[in-house]
């Protein structure tokens, strides 16, 4: 699943090479983005010493920033129209413009509420976390805290590789709420498939960030644009990992998109089909 996902990632990418780095800058549009970007140039400059002297801090910052960032208007209604390129291989610049300045008016206000709600609970898991770390003396309660801080923050990154396709897809039939249920329940079953494209995620994102002087153009044509392929074709391998069964195995259950959803409908009233 790992390489058959990157390399359809990749050609998708390479295929569309124009609209992806299109995409990649207008996701770039995005104001958490563009703060991680910033710290970075200062931290660069700073030659990390912030990191050797506040770590805590310097890594609470980035969690909070990449956690949500994906979030934002403009880099969700990017996501919907990466979904079209592959759909359709060939989007015209006219079609494709078009489709994100009426994406960006049907989802600017709710999304930016949404922004808003993940923020404040990612903000109130930092603070808890803080406070107890900051309070308690054991070292290895200390640690801990920090482990189990990192792990739910790798899990609520990690399911947005489902989270995201799952919505846009199925955006009519489910409301946020259960898409983002739906989605931690998966990431939380399958961590061992997840867990190869989390840090190939956050690899590409280091790199991208903190790579001295070019950073902002590197991470602005490449991240967004390749990444987000990755977790359209990612959710498409899940789909086919719990439709594979015979009494599923049909093109209408394994197929993205229907009306109705032979796959939402799994999803809701099947108990056994996460157990797999």
């Amino acid at each position: 699943m790992f390489f058959k996902v990157l390399f359809n990632s990749i050609k998708k990418w390479w295929r569309n090479i124009n609209l992806s780095i299109v995409s990649s800058l207008v996701s770039s549009i995005n104001p958490f983005f563009l703060i991680l970007l910033f710290y970075s140039n200062l931290l660069i400059s700073l030659k990390f010493e912030p990191i050797l002297k506040y770590p805590i801090e310097v890594v609470s910052f980035y969690l909070f920033f990449i956690s949500i960032q994906s979030f934002f208007p403009t880099t969700f209604a990017i996501t919907t129209l990466q979904k079209k390129i592959i759909e359709k291989d060939h989007l015209s610049y006219k079609e494709f413009f078009s489709g994100f300045w009426r994406l960006l008016a049907r989802y600017i206000l709710p999304w930016l509420g949404l922004t808003f709600f993940f923020a404040i609970a990612v903000l109130l898991i930092i603070w808890t976390g803080g406070f107890y770390f900051q309070f308690i003396e054991n070292i290895f309660l200390k640690i801990f805290i920090m482990l189990f801080v990192l792990f739910i923050f790798s899990i609520f990154i990690m399911s947005q590789y489902v989270f995201f396709p799952l919505y846009i897809y199925e955006e009519d039939k489910i409301k946020v709420s259960n898409a983002l249920k739906f989605a931690m329940e998966i990431a939380l079953r399958n961590v061992h498939l997840l867990i190869p494209f989390f840090l190939i995620d956050i690899l590409l994102f280091s790199i991208f960030v903190l790579v001295p002087y070019f950073n902002f153009f590197i991470a602005s044509i490449f991240y967004f644009g390749f990444t987000n392929f990755v977790r359209l074709y990612l959710y498409y391998e899940i789909i086919r990992k719990y439709t594979s069964q015979k009494k599923y195995a049909t093109t209408s259950y394994s197929k993205v998109g229907n009306v109705p959803s032979p796959w939402l409908d799994l999803l809701k009233s099947k108990k056994d089909l996460l157990n797999r």
